[in-house]
């Protein structure tokens, strides 16, 4: 079977976890030499891909808006009227765990007794090879268990309308369905269901649970989906993923899912209705016919670089300089105009290479600050008395602070707190006096930041921008920046968006970021492994964050955003800042006569530091840890509202 399916030029699979599982069978069973994107086998390399299936939303969307579906919704609605329906469609088959999920159910009513008479679960269960003695007794067990939750579960009839005529029976916790049903119907059951629920205990992908979330849109239901389903992969961002084994998950799985708010529905709903608006039936045909037509293997041979098979998009030409990504059309996409035949036309190479300012010195040696050598000491506790004490005999004084991590503490890369009441207060009252400066750094929602401080006169920086007090509108805070990189950037970000489900681009006027938070982790990581590779052929500065890969012009990093800050600036002679770089401005204004004889460079945290609550003021702390690195610590943000007290009360 291996040799038959290695005669093809591609091979794909629906998830990344399948693919290395077919590259490690070809490399124990046959003894191949793989790679992370394919296999050699007879002098040809063959390409192994990642193509999620999908399917056609736009027919259950177009099926909602029927009058026999609309009808028959109200219908159900009356007859589950007062209780929150629980979805599953299978195939009565061992992989599927209907047996599972019906434990599953069993456990929640048990657990949580005030729901039992509020919610029921309809499961379709569509007949599958029958005739087998395996599968008899599957259907004995399914019987048995959901005469067992009914018989123990079941709330007298007179509680319900008995004038509704029902195709489903009387209603109980659980509504089994041994056959199958119609598109109207089953587009109707998914309507009103507010959840579902899938158990698989090995699934391909699972279509149903596509199904249901194109079917919601308007209600955004919640989902409930096994991690051996391959949808699991695709839909981590938005569904409750669950073992079908552990009973006690599925339960806490399904409380989770009927407490949920609507918006944590709604958000949830919308990263799942997203991933399937896009990854349709369609597109996954024409993304692999793409692939197909577009992908040349590289040569096995030995004069062949060993990278070329591991990341087919790179392309030596010419120098390190010229490199460039080959990019193959998307389906239903015009060529770009910066690209022939996949490559990068001359005109953005020539545009690459011209970039130029007076900050952007790329591709030259750009100028660096003296940097005396610093002391082996770390980092000494802050004096909050010592910093009183200067903040009192200063007459300018500049405040430059990071908001994520020292104004806010950042326990997730991708939550950031808001400022709290009596942050805002503090900054507000230090902000009254015309002697002080406040800056704040962040890499946050520039509307969210706009939103939270306003009111107070402070400056926002924000991912290259900056908005000045008063102003109503962002600003380049480098309005020379050439942003022509972004014509190269983009199709590449694009290509590996398409390819990587879960993924998504984000982009401000002064960088572009590449998202897979929200996709397979493995597969992620390794896609921007990939994307990394491409990126280092350009005069750009990349960025590996936390499940992010961010590209901004190759100059533009905090030492020049706090230098191009400060020099906006009038003379002060005190700074509070949490940012090392501002340690290396303020000894260059030194070395040119400028006044900032207090400075106050800190770190949150107090690794690499020792506790030493006597040192005096000036800058550098009296040279502990030098101009480089910061010369005090704080423990965490708590500490430093201690000290916005202290100098609010002075």
């Amino acid at each position: 079977v291996l040799s038959g399916v290695l005669e093809c030029d591609l091979v794909g699979f629906h998830t990344y976890e399948y693919a290395q599982n077919f590259l490690r069978t070809c490399a124990i069973v046959l003894g191949l030499e793989t790679k992370p994107n394919g296999v050699t086998v007879k002098g040809k390399f063959v390409r192994v891909g990642v193509f999620p299936i999908g399917i056609e939303p736009k027919k259950f969307l177009e099926k909602m808006e029927t009058e026999k579906v609309q009808k028959r919704v109200e219908e159900l609605k009356a007859i589950f009227a007062g209780k929150q329906v629980i979805i599953g469609v299978d195939r009565l088959d061992y992989i599927k765990g209907v047996p599972h999920k019906l434990l599953g159910f069993e456990g929640f009513l048990e657990k949580y007794p005030e729901w039992r008479d509020k919610v029921v679960l309809v499961q379709v269960a569509v007949p599958s090879r029958a005739d087998g003695p395996e599968y008899k007794q599957l259907k004995d067990e399914t019987d048995e268990l959901v005469g067992r939750i009914n018989g123990a579960f079941a709330v007298s009839r007179d509680k319900y309308n008995e004038g509704v005529a029902t195709q489903l029976g009387r209603v109980a916790p659980v509504q089994y369905l041994y056959r199958s049903v119609d598109m109207d119907e089953l587009c109707a059951l998914y309507r009103v269901a507010s959840c579902c629920f899938v158990t698989s205990i090995r699934d391909g992908m699972n279509l149903v649970c596509l199904e249901y979330i194109a079917s919601q849109q308007g209600t955004c239901g919640s989902l409930i989906l096994s991690e051996f389903a391959g949808a699991a992969q695709s839909l981590c961002g938005g569904a409750i993923l669950i073992n079908p084994w552990n009973t006690d998950e599925m339960v806490d799985a399904l409380h989770t899912a009927m407490t949920m708010t609507p918006e944590q529905r709604q958000v949830k709903h919308d990263l799942m209705f997203n991933y399937v608006m896009k990854y349709t039936s369609a597109f996954w045909g024409q993304l692999f016919i793409t692939e197909l037509h577009t992908f040349k293997p590289p040569s096995p041979g030995p004069s062949a670089p060993s990278s070329a098979a591991a990341t087919p998009l790179s392309t030596p030409l010419l120098s390190r300089a010229a490199r460039v990504a080959v990019v193959p059309a998307l389906p239903h996409e015009d060529s770009s105009p910066n690209l022939i035949n996949g490559v990068f036309s001359p005109n953005i190479l020539h545009s690459l290479s011209k970039i130029d300012s007076p900050l952007l010195g790329l591709y030259s040696a750009s100028p660096r600050m003296s940097r005396p050598t610093s002391p082996s000491v770390g980092p000494v506790r802050l004096n909050s008395r010592s910093l009183q004490s200067a903040y009192k005999e200063s007459s300018k004084r500049l405040f430059l602070l990071s908001y994520e991590g020292t104004l806010v503490p950042q326990h997730d890369t991708h939550h950031v707190e808001r400022p709290s009441w009596k942050l805002l207060a503090q900054l507000k009252e230090l902000a009254k006096y015309k002697e002080n400066e406040i800056v704040i750094l962040s890499e946050h929602n520039q509307k969210n930041l706009m939103e939270w401080f306003n009111g107070v006169r402070l400056i926002l920086v924000s991912n290259g921008m900056q908005l000045r007090p008063g102003c109503t509108e962002w600003e380049p805070l480098f309005p020379e920046v050439n942003t022509e990189w972004k014509e190269a950037v983009r199709p590449l970000f694009k290509y590996y968006t398409v390819r990587t489900p879960g993924a998504k681009v984000e982009e401000t006027d002064m960088q572009m970021q590449w998202d897979y938070s929200k996709a397979d982790i493995t597969f992620g990581k390794t896609q921007a492994r990939e994307l990394n590779q491409n990126l280092d052929s350009m005069p750009l500065k990349v960025i590996r964050g936390n499940k992010t890969l961010t590209v901004t012009p190759h100059e533009m990093n905090t030492t020049t955003i706090v230098q191009r800050i400060i020099g906006q600036m009038t003379t002060f002679d005190f700074m509070f800042s949490d940012c090392p770089q501002a340690n290396i401005v303020a000894e260059r204004m030194v070395e040119e006569t400028e006044s900032v004889s207090k400075c106050f460079v800190f770190q949150m945290g107090e690794a690499g530091s020792k506790d030493n609550s006597s040192t005096s003021s000036g800058r550098g702390g009296g040279g502990a840890g030098g101009i480089s690195s910061p010369a005090y610590y704080m423990s965490d943000s708590d500490e430093l509202q201690e000290v916005f007290d202290l100098l609010v009360a002075s």
